[in-house]
């Protein structure tokens, strides 16, 4: 049984004054906390979670509607990442306003929450030993590597050059174990950090 989006929407908006629903029709038996993509911001087929629904595993961002009560469900196992369950995708903070996880590596270069702009994103040019830019701080003995600085094109915080993270293969937008999440930030900063604040 289906019901009709435009049966819901009042309740919907004022339950969630920032949803803006994607699609003209929402299962009647949807779990409850799943909401369309606000912007269409996950790839097709998935639905965002958002922060404010609270599933109890602490998951954030874009699941397949089969998959959602099996990543929702249990104890915390997500902590701002998407390492609690294969297949996820990487974790975003973005300029745009997209927070979580997703397969889509290209979520932070899309049009921000209510079809506007993202917002343009300077990465930080800064010299080898400056940790700090714009208001922004690396993490405590760790260096902010901008574009052009590793070989593998790994943007972020890290502790030296030589680490692997910057001379190895590192995909645009992963961070790798122990570097954080990838952050795309309106204060101009771009990569991966453990500094949850660096937003």
């Amino acid at each position: 049984m289906y019901i009709p989006i435009l049966t819901l929407l009042p309740l919907l908006a004022a339950a969630n004054p920032m949803l803006i629903v994607a699609i003209s029709e929402v299962p009647s038996n949807a779990a409850p906390g799943v909401t369309a993509d606000p912007s269409s911001f996950c790839p097709t087929g998935t639905w965002y979670q958002a922060k404010e629904d609270k599933c109890p595993s602490g998951f954030i961002g874009c699941v397949n509607f089969a998959r959602y009560s099996s990543v929702c469900a249990g104890s915390k196992r997500f902590y701002n990442d998407c390492s609690g369950e294969q297949g996820l995708g990487n974790f975003y903070n973005c300029a745009n306003g997209f927070i979580g996880c997703t397969t889509r590596t290209n979520v932070c270069d899309l049009k921000g929450l209510g079809g506007a702009e993202a917002l343009p994103v300077q990465i930080p040019i800064v010299a080898e030993g400056v940790g700090e830019n714009a208001g922004w701080k690396c993490p405590p003995d760790t260096t902010y590597f901008g574009a052009g600085v590793c070989a593998t094109g790994y943007l972020g915080c890290l502790g030296n050059k030589n680490d692997v993270r910057c001379s190895g293969k590192v995909e645009p937008g992963v961070c790798p174990i122990g570097t954080g999440i990838y952050n795309v930030c309106g204060n101009g900063f771009k990569g991966c950090s453990t500094n949850v604040n660096m937003c």
